[in-house]
């Protein structure tokens, strides 16, 4: 946002109010203030660098507190327009410990980072919501105006390896949400040290009154009114064990347009600004010549290594591949027999390739191999490479994929004077052509292929005055190339991403670009929709998100007398040398709409996802804490490991029951990658899932060999002593059972096969026994599996 820069820059705002409440939960009450720049007497308003160190580093350090072993200091400054960003790092001389602060120009902290090396994974001492009341003191401390703004997010999930709780707070006016300012803020979990803090907000902004708004019924009644279903068919992959299946065509209600966000004072649609950018486009260049000779091969040399080679199976298959395939010299044949492609005598073959064709939605295995052509032709007058094309065709049926070949043409002559291009065919006869062309390449699938539209292609806006010319009578909108599109259809109904598109150069009467995306052996899993148009477009609001919230919004500002104009003119201003587009930063009450779904599908009549599954609303059920651990002896790590996502969240614990194989491995999987979503039955499967192939994967697991895992059972002692030491790598170690010996009363009854798992997890403080006893053979419960869980995050690994 532009601003007004004042001859002593912009006051500092260094007044720290009263902590207040959360500031005694954070260790410090005190209040503490500096002078602000506005205050300042003349003789003090030095801005030079050196002062403004001194002024921002003065605010920070009042802010926070660095401790005396962090000796080492340094700074840097950045600048952007009138705008500054101070960066200033402490550290330890062994460079273990550091702390790094980013200022902006009125002293404000923007970004704090406070990290100690190493940071090994440990299992947390503090609880989350303790946690949280040292993040608001902390943000208090930082910014005291801001708290009552703020809406802490749902915790998604914990990165073990940063040991801290992630809290989000999103900025909320009038009980709405401004999701273009937050405040982040970690602390670690194993001392209550804030590691890190980030924030991004506007300090100058105004919000829309959203006492007057149109009501969320509204909205949707014009979202609705406005809105249409196209009926299509939405092909999906199908896999089964992570290997591919089959391919089928859905028949699907599919949104025609992206629902616009409805400001929520006027109920009008917001229509947004976008910006101006420009590309361009480079020639391919010459890979080699085609015509060389290979060098000549001793007749001896190749017969005798011949003899000595020996081929694998799969070696002499790729072989025998070769021999149905046509050769590169017939592929070529096949594209120049199409006398309306861009491609004539002049054009040579420089290079060649095979590999697999990608088709939409098909499996690699089942995709064709190809031949991938690479022409070079002539230098035409005025060009400075030649020209180029590349060709692509099946190489064991001939079928013809894809061509392309780029010309370009220059609209001005030698002395600058604008030249019409002079074409020889228009959109018509374009159209007509790439008809034919698909008629005479794909006879079969053509059938199934529908117009949808042409569009003139390489135009160029001709204007005289802007060239300082005087021909108006050439001003106009030239193009030199048509491009044709054809959708895929069936039973007359769009398959969308099946496709093909065929550019016509019109100048030349060839065709320089042709593609086909086309899914085989699709199957079509109805002929007619069940459900109507207005039945799916009710379920598709229904099943919708609809959010009133503010946003941040730039609007561009232009030059008012170029109002009357076809195009406005933005307004510019110079910074540093340079042009910058004016703007003007607002926020905008706005109603938004957000479907997490695909699509509604036109048999059942529900939403489905991405992947073609029915869509379920998600429900978010806060977690209140477990009503029947109060005054048990593992409650503690029972609340921690909660509060980090590791334990099922339910109503009630049960902590003195038998814990099934599966969730205790879920819990373990959770910890053992580091990270985890906030673990909900729903997953125990695919946890369970994730770690057997984990442990497949490093051999400590064979599905036909081991039987110890069985997911709905209890989980006997000797079993999470084993999981455990898989969980840590030293499986290998463990099956050399007969070096080990433990200290429990009971060491000479373990199985023998399990001694080695045993006297590990004991070592590595895992595994503590009961009444010094490993009883492996009885069942762990629900409490016992949290503290083993827990001493597992302690454990050295």
């Amino acid at each position: 946002m532009k601003k007004i820069v004042s001859a002593a820059l912009a006051s500092l705002m260094l007044a720290a109010a009263p902590m207040g409440v959360l500031a005694e939960a954070y260790g410090t009450g005190l209040t503490r203030t500096v002078m602000p720049i506005s205050e300042m007497s003349p003789a003090q308003e030095d801005i030079s660098e050196e002062n403004r160190l001194k002024q921002v580093l003065t605010q920070v350090k009042l802010l926070i507190d660095i401790p005396e072993e962090y000796t080492e200091f340094d700074y840097s400054l950045n600048t952007r327009y009138e705008d500054e960003q101070w960066y200033f790092t402490w550290r330890t001389k062994d460079n273990m410990k550091y702390l790094s602060v980013n200022a902006d120009g009125d002293g404000r902290i923007t970004y704090y980072n406070n990290n100690i090396r190493p940071n090994k994974v440990k299992a947390p001492t503090i609880l989350r919501a303790d946690a949280l009341a040292i993040a608001k003191a902390f943000i208090v401390k930082l910014y005291p105006d801001i708290i009552d703004q703020l809406d802490e997010s749902e915790t998604v999930g914990t990165y073990f390896g940063s040991n801290a709780y992630q809290f989000h707070f999103t900025r909320q006016v009038n009980g709405i949400l401004y999701g273009n300012n937050y405040v982040e803020v970690s602390v670690d979990h194993t001392d209550g040290r804030v590691k890190t803090f980030s924030i991004g907000w506007e300090h100058d902004v105004e919000f829309d009154d959203p006492t007057n708004r149109v009501t969320t019924y509204m909205a949707i009644k014009k979202w609705k009114s406005d809105s249409a279903l196209d009926l299509k068919y939405r092909i999906f992959s199908n896999y089964e064990n992570g290997e591919y299946k089959d391919t089928v065509a859905k028949l699907v209600y599919i949104n025609r347009d992206t629902q616009k966000n409805i400001l929520a004072l006027t109920g009008e649609y917001l229509e947004e600004n976008y910006g101006w950018a420009s590309g361009g486009s480079a020639n391919d260049k010459l890979m080699f010549d085609a015509t060389a000779e290979a060098p000549a091969q001793s007749e001896s040399v190749t017969n005798s290594s011949a003899s000595r080679v020996e081929f694998s199976e799969n070696e002499l298959k790729r072989m025998e591949e070769l021999d149905n395939y046509i050769s590169t010299e017939e592929a070529d044949k096949i594209v120049r027999a199409y006398t309306q492609l861009a491609i004539d005598d002049s054009f040579t073959l420089s290079s060649y390739s095979n590999g697999y064709s990608y088709q939409p939605y098909t499996d690699t295995n089942d995709r064709p191999i190809v031949w991938n052509l690479v022409y070079t032709g002539t230098v035409r007058e005025g060009d400075f490479s030649p020209l180029t094309a590349r060709a692509s065709v099946n190489a064991e049926t001939g079928e013809l994929i894809s061509f392309s070949s780029y010309r370009y043409y220059d609209h001005f002559d030698s002395e600058g004077n604008f030249v019409k291009p002079v074409l020889a065919m228009e959109l018509e006869e374009a159209q007509k052509l790439a008809d034919s062309f698909l008629q005479k390449v794909q006879p079969e699938k053509y059938k199934d292929l529908s117009f949808a539209s042409s569009r003139n292609t390489n135009s160029f806006t001709y204007v005289a005055k802007e060239y300082g010319k005087d021909d108006t009578e050439n001003d106009g909108v030239y193009y030199t190339s048509v491009a044709n599109s054809y959708n895929r259809t069936h039973n007359d109904i769009q398959v969308m991403g099946n496709s093909a598109s065929v550019t016509v150069d019109c100048v030349e009467g060839k065709i320089t670009n042709y593609s086909l995306n086309w899914t085989d052996g699709l199957t079509f899993d109805s002929e007619k929709a069940v459900v109507d148009e207005n039945t799916a477009l009710e379920t598709y609001f229904d099943s919708a998100d609809v959010e009133l919230e503010y946003i941040h919004y730039t609007v561009y500002l232009y030059d008012e007398a170029a109002d009357e104009k076809a195009e406005k003119e933005v307004v510019y201003s110079k910074y540093h040398g340079g042009d910058v587009i004016e703007t003007r930063d607002e926020t905008r009450l706005i109603y938004s709409f957000n479907a997490p779904f695909y699509a509604v599908s036109a048999l059942t009549g529900k939403p489905i996802t991405y992947d073609g599954t029915d869509y379920e609303k998600n429900v978010v059920e806060k977690f209140e804490g477990y009503s029947d651990i109060s005054g048990h002896w593992a409650e503690e790590q029972i609340k921690l490991l909660s509060d980090i996502g590791v334990i099922l969240r339910t109503d009630s614990f049960r902590p003195d029951e038998a814990i099934s194989q599966k969730e205790f491995i879920a819990m373990l999987m959770a910890v053992t990658n580091n990270y985890t979503e906030v673990l909900r039955y729903a997953d125990i499967d695919k946890f369970m899932e994730a770690y057997t192939a984990d442990m497949t994967y490093n051999g400590y697991y064979s599905p036909e060999k081991d039987e110890d895992i069985q997911p709905d059972s209890p989980i006997m002692r000797k079993d999470a002593a084993k999981f455990i030491v898989r969980g840590m790598g030293y499986e290998k170690v463990a099956t050399l059972g007969s070096i080990f010996k433990t200290d429990f009363i009971d060491n000479d009854s373990i199985d023998p096969s399990y001694i080695g798992y045993a006297a590990l997890a004991s070592a590595l403080g895992v595994v503590n026994g009961s009444h010094g006893c490993f009883n492996g053979d009885e069942n762990i419960t629900r409490a016992e599996s949290a503290i083993l869980i827990y001493n597992y995050m302690n454990a050295e690994k």
